[in-house]
């Protein structure tokens, strides 16, 4: 997670940070979505698209581990 998304988390309740990451959580997957629909079809599209939302929430998990 850039540098930027820990300084967004700074000073929130428990309860805005879970808001936020959810939506950086959302903003990513449909990113990632909207880029594999125009370059990816079918079958390996939606294996690609799972495998990149499951790196990211795993990544991110990793992450906040080690800010906390």
């Amino acid at each position: 997670m850039p540098q930027k998304h820990y300084r967004d988390l700074e000073g929130k309740t428990p309860e805005e940070q879970e808001a936020l990451r959810q939506q950086y959580f959302q903003n990513f997957r449909e990113g990632m979505e909207k880029t594999l629909e125009n370059e990816i079809d079918g079958h390996e599209r939606k294996m690609t698209i799972i495998g990149l939302i499951t790196l990211g929430v795993f990544v991110t998990v990793l992450g906040l581990a080690a800010w906390l």
